[in-house]
């Protein structure tokens, strides 16, 4: 089932019991699950859940599933990210999903790569085992990328030149969860600023996407002292603290497979992973703790990783 047949029968009324989705992209998974809600009527937090299948338990969850609704037609079950689960969790998951009947409604999605042929192998596989869930797959129509500009930039006023247009276009043809961010970052910015010129446009967008790009992360591993003011720069635009401790991680790693003078590797683990913790806790000092591993750690990866010979 694609994602106009999954709407066309959500209009006419036809809500399934189970559904999968399948996509490389989170926004229109996510889309997609709205629509769902809307046509189940949903308008109360009792009668909607999401939750991670990592952190869920079959036990915890199943139960739920057969407790009526309150004020919607059916409540609604989100289970995410059903590709982080190994081939023994997703079987047990797959055993409790079809076993029997129950009377709200589910949704599972699992998210492939991109760029991992085998991830979308995977995908289908794990479409069939799953038989008595409806099955979307999404696939993004980048004739429509621009459309979806255009409409973004009328209902934001942000005032985009027809070459800024042409150039998010270009950049985002195959990312519209990206695109989206990007055009978000934009409108940030022109909430603290009235005007800006069609030059700080494209440098805006194109220094916050050489961000996403390591940017600040390869100025803080070769000991740039423009590191912290570039993080405190990008804080704004960072939707959640877990990419850039990610992206130091993924970089980290690179450097001490490049360089056989590994000094300070174990230390820099160490408070990435303690980073790492706070974050999953949604902790209220990740600022500061940003800026002390910053500060403290230029010295290290000067004489360590990044500058071993």
């Amino acid at each position: 089932m694609t994602d106009k047949e999954l709407r066309d029968d959500l209009k006419n009324g036809r809500v399934s019991r189970q559904y999968i989705l399948i996509g490389d992209e989170p926004l229109l998974i996510d889309n997609a699950i709205a629509a769902i809600k809307d046509a189940l009527k949903i308008d109360n937090p009792f009668d909607y859940e999401s939750v991670s299948l990592p952190d869920a338990s079959v036990e915890e969850i199943l139960p739920k599933l057969f407790v009526s609704s309150f004020l919607s037609a059916r409540r609604l079950f989100v289970f995410r990210n059903l590709e982080e689960l190994g081939d023994r969790e997703i079987k047990e998951w797959q055993e409790a999903f079809n076993r029997q009947p129950y009377p709200n409604c589910a949704v599972l999605t699992y998210l492939s790569d991109k760029k991992d042929q085998w991830r979308k192998y995977d995908a289908e596989k794990i479409a069939g085992l799953f038989r008595s869930a409806q099955c979307v797959t999404f696939a993004l129509d980048k004739t429509r990328v621009r459309e979806w500009i255009v409409r973004r930039d009328k209902r934001s006023g942000l005032g985009l030149s027809l070459e800024m247009i042409d150039y998010l276009e270009e950049e985002f043809e195959s990312d519209i969860t990206g695109l989206k961010n990007e055009l978000e970052k934009i409108e940030n910015y022109l909430a603290e600023r009235k005007s800006l010129s069609r030059e700080e446009m494209r440098t805006l967008t194109s220094g916050l996407w050489d961000f996403d790009k390591y940017k600040f992360v390869n100025t803080f591993f070769f000991g740039g002292k423009d590191a912290l003011r570039q993080f405190e720069e990008s804080r704004p635009y960072i939707g959640n603290y877990a990419e850039p401790v990610s992206t130091l991680g993924r970089r980290l790693v690179k450097n001490a497979a490049r360089f056989r003078d590994g000094a300070g590797i174990s230390d820099m683990l160490d408070a990435l992973l303690t980073m790492d913790r706070k974050v999953k806790t949604s902790s209220l000092f990740m600022d500061l703790y940003f800026g002390i591993f910053l500060t403290k750690k230029w010295g290290v990866f000067k004489k360590g990783a990044a500058y071993g010979k």
